[in-house]
């Protein structure tokens, strides 16, 4: 039973192609990047024909249902947050799209150079790499050159 005044909360699922879960990774506010199994996706779609009108009598649209076994067996960001999904909608898609930004850049600080490069598609073979540093009104120049894998 729901106390007086407790705030509801609203739950957010975003498919993320850009990350692929192999654990949990939690967030300090519950949010979560994580691999959604097919039988917590049916689970879920079991949960919202049971309890909401429109999806338990929409057989021939089941628009909503579709989009549920689409997050089945992928990548997902879950944010949770107190209120209205109505009023927290854009709120958490922020938060989601901020989490997949962090959880990229943290594993690409994370792999050692040669593994990065390989999963981005860059080249290994010896590049030349060249500086060029100006001073206020061209009174300084330094240049440098060198090879780098």
């Amino acid at each position: 039973m729901l106390e007086f005044g407790t705030p509801q909360i609203s739950q957010y699922l975003r498919v993320t192609w850009m990350l692929s879960a192999e654990t949990v990774l939690q967030f300090p506010d519950s949010s979560k990047v994580r691999f959604l199994e097919e039988n917590e996706a049916e689970t879920l779609t079991r949960k919202i024909q049971k309890r909401n009108v429109f999806a338990r009598h929409s057989q021939e649209n089941d628009f909503y249902l579709q989009r549920i076994s689409k997050l089945s067996n992928q990548t997902i960001i879950e944010v949770f947050r107190p209120g209205d999904p109505q009023q927290i909608g854009d709120q958490a898609e922020v938060i989601g799209d901020l989490i997949e930004k962090l959880a990229i850049i943290s594993s690409a600080l994370a792999l050692p150079k040669q593994k990065l490069q390989k999963m981005l598609g860059i080249s290994q073979r010896q590049q030349t790499e060249t500086d060029f540093i100006i001073g206020h009104d061209f009174q300084y120049l330094r240049s440098r050159s060198r090879t780098v894998r």
